[in-house]
């Protein structure tokens, strides 16, 4: 099956003198994913006869249905680092002050003849104690909760961008509509309604990186005081108090 305009048709015909040239042609793709491999393997298939055409991809449809997914995932994105460093730091902060408010249980037990080594090593397994514990609850709640939420911020990205989609005029007939400030290029593309439903599966392998790196944070959190504190003798950190 042949697709071709008028003059494609005409130039079928012509004589054997004149010489056909392809100026454009349209390629249909099932997955926009695959455009970087067909671009690659269409210059190696073409070679130098690819000399003045332009691989494009017409994706108008994909990012106007996607629109909100790529608003949603940056504001996500943003949220996840301001979230972990305030994390991050509100942990090393509260470890830091529980570790100094047992100076005097340090000094005490030091003085009884106890190890500093196994100080610290009781001071680090209760630290990993909490955190499983957290990490657990985490991996609970965490599927349900992200659910919700990016299902109620997409919908709202999804319904002001529906809103401008339809909101969209063409420009008056025997107009570009320039001089009114309508680009005829943001026409809308129909059949192609902005996603507002997502369904969230969170990666086993991502969560256990994150819970090992809040692990490791809490557990330097631990060691860093605990070993500033231990340095003392016993008499010290009994007579210096807090």
């Amino acid at each position: 099956m042949l697709y071709a305009s008028v003059g494609g048709f005409a130039g079928l015909n012509a004589t054997k003198d004149a010489s056909l040239q392809v100026r454009n042609a349209t390629f249909l793709l099932q997955d926009a994913e695959d455009l970087e491999r067909f671009k690659e393997e269409a210059g190696r298939e073409a070679g130098s006869e690819l000399d003045g055409f332009k691989l494009d991809a017409n994706d108008k449809a994909i990012r106007q249905m996607t629109g909100p997914l790529d608003s949603i995932g940056s504001t996500a994105t943003l949220a996840m680092w301001l979230i972990g460093i305030a994390g991050a730091a509100v942990l090393v902060l509260l470890v830091n002050l529980a570790v100094k408010q047992r100076r005097k249980e340090y000094g005490v037990l030091l003085a009884m003849g106890e190890k500093k080594w196994k100080l610290i090593a009781q001071q680090a397994l209760e630290i990993v104690a909490v955190a499983a514990l957290a990490i657990g609850l985490s991996f609970l709640f965490t599927q349900n909760l992200t659910q919700s939420a990016s299902r109620s911020l997409l919908g709202e990205e999804a319904a002001e961008a529906r809103h401008k989609l339809e909101s969209w005029q063409p420009p008056a007939p025997g107009s570009t509509g320039i001089d009114q400030g309508i680009d005829p290029d943001d026409k809308p593309v129909e059949n192609a309604d902005p996603i507002d439903r997502i369904d969230i599966r969170l990666d086993p392998a991502a969560l256990a990186t994150v819970g090992a790196v809040g692990l490791g944070l809490g557990l330097l959190a631990t060691a860093v005081p605990a070993a500033s504190v231990l340095r003392l003798s016993p008499r010290t950190i009994l007579t210096k108090g807090k």
